[in-house]
């Protein structure tokens, strides 16, 4: 797959063990070729690996957008929850959880996270670049999360129920 991409090296660099090739893409993706100076290259033993995986590595669960910063959430099957700035294409928050996230929602701000697992929701601050949670829920089976426009009040909906709950004091 990344055959492709030999037009778009960016940039080169041998480890100091001499084992592995990273390669910058000009996309900003990191991949890695394991390197030996005995055997050489050839088609039969290059093998393009990434180096440090910025997608996920499944399905995706939910993604929202933020109304006010150019940010991107994802949450995942392979229990990680990703903000992307779409600006500068980068990853800035790369979070694993011990379960699988279902729904994820951004405050209208920007500067808040919510993220519904099974069993519960959890509330984030964002920081610079992590998640600092501040408000546990339980809830479950939640399926749908939205802010309203102000940001005051949030509803989720889990099952055949709509619940709708004051933002700061989640309740």
């Amino acid at each position: 797959q990344y055959k492709e991409s030999y037009s778009n090296v960016h940039s080169l660099l041998l480890t100091t063990s001499e084992e592995h090739l990273i390669i910058g893409l000009s996309n900003g993706q990191l991949i890695q070729v394991n390197f030996n100076y005995d055997r050489g290259f050839s088609e039969e033993n290059i093998r393009f690996e990434p180096f440090i995986q910025l997608f996920h590595s499944g399905r995706i669960n939910s993604i929202d957008v933020s109304v006010r910063k150019p940010l991107v959430a994802t949450v995942g099957e392979d229990k990680f929850v990703k903000i992307w700035n779409y600006v500068e294409n980068q990853l800035e928050i790369n979070k694993e959880f011990d379960e699988e996230g279902l729904v994820v929602a951004f405050h209208p701000s920007g500067f808040h996270l919510i993220v519904a697992f099974q069993e519960k929701i959890k509330m984030f601050i964002i920081l610079e670049n992590s998640l600092q949670p501040f408000k546990e829920i339980p809830v479950k089976g939640c399926t749908v999360l939205s802010f309203s426009d102000g940001g005051n009040i949030f509803d989720l909906a889990n099952y055949n129920i709509i619940q709708v709950y004051d933002f700061f004091p989640g309740e």
